[in-house]
């Protein structure tokens, strides 16, 4: 870890630390500087910490157009000064940089969009099995086995930040609902975590999707009636964007597909499924 030792304390550095510990020190690293704590990934992708007063400002200055002649674009995240490693508002600064600020890097080009997709999965113990990258493309295998195994596809156009497909086999209930609840956030639709694990609560997150029930009837879904018979077959749900296919009998298993979304949709996708497996 590199330290530039400033003369006067500074509640940036402060934040650092606790965001720091909160990230994963073996993920990142914090250089502090007199005005300025930075974090700092494996990547190279930088989140400049400042306190002004009472306010706290992230910024993640990224090359949008992948031209080393164009201006970088500054991305910033502007919270409450928090008042210690326990405070709320640390937590939502956690967020901004897994969710917002960091995933921005991966708008320039398809390997740095790989580089913040595949953090959600080396940060937990989701099996990240291959990589496979062309010019212009790439493509990540999650699982080992090919009954489970997930893919994640990056591609990107002429002068166009790369998009992402992404493509889940035989996802526990459990797995599917935060996925979906995850990608529905990312549509705008703010869905509470359900209290039940049943394909019903799963039909019920796309009602509240195309309009059809309000967010508070996922938490009043009941697990009966709702699991598919043995024989009755795949019940498929879909919204523009997001499709599932809930499969039948008493292992039930879903299959989804989520895309085409940019990289940060895509990044949130991923903590969704790697903590909930």
């Amino acid at each position: 870890m590199t330290l530039a030792l400033a003369a006067v304390p500074n509640p940036a550095h402060d934040v650092a630390r606790w965001v720091l510990n909160r990230l994963g020190p073996e993920l990142w690293e914090v250089d502090r500087l007199l005005d300025t704590a930075i974090l700092r990934n494996r990547h190279g992708h930088e989140i400049l910490i400042q306190a002004d007063g009472d306010e706290l400002t992230l910024a993640a200055e990224v090359n949008l157009a992948d031209n080393d002649d164009v201006p970088l674009t500054t991305i910033r995240e502007v919270q409450p000064l928090p008042t210690g490693p326990g405070d709320p508002v640390v937590t939502e600064l956690i967020d901004a940089i897994r969710y917002r600020l960091a995933p921005a890097y991966g708008r320039q080009n398809v390997i740095q969009a790989v580089a913040v997709l595949t953090a959600p999965l080396l940060a937990t113990s989701a099996v990240l099995d291959w990589i496979d990258e062309e010019d212009g493309r790439a493509t990540i295998d999650i699982g080992r086995r090919r009954t489970t195994r997930h893919t994640v596809t990056v591609a990107q156009g002429q002068g166009a930040a790369p998009s992402v497909g992404l493509a889940f086999q035989a996802l526990s209930l459990w797995q599917a609902q935060e996925v979906v609840r995850a990608a529905l956030l990312a549509h705008g639709h703010a869905i509470p975590a359900p209290r039940d694990v049943a394909p019903c609560v799963l039909r019920t997150m796309f009602d509240v999707a195309r309009g059809d029930a309000s967010p508070e009837a996922v938490t009043d879904s009941v697990v009966d009636p709702g699991y598919p018979t043995v024989g009755s077959g795949p019940a498929v749900y879909s919204i523009v964007g997001l499709v599932a296919e809930v499969g039948d009998g008493l292992d039930v298993r879903v299959r989804l597909w989520i895309g085409p979304v940019g990289v940060e949709t895509a990044t949130a996708v991923l903590y969704a499924y790697a903590n909930a497996s």
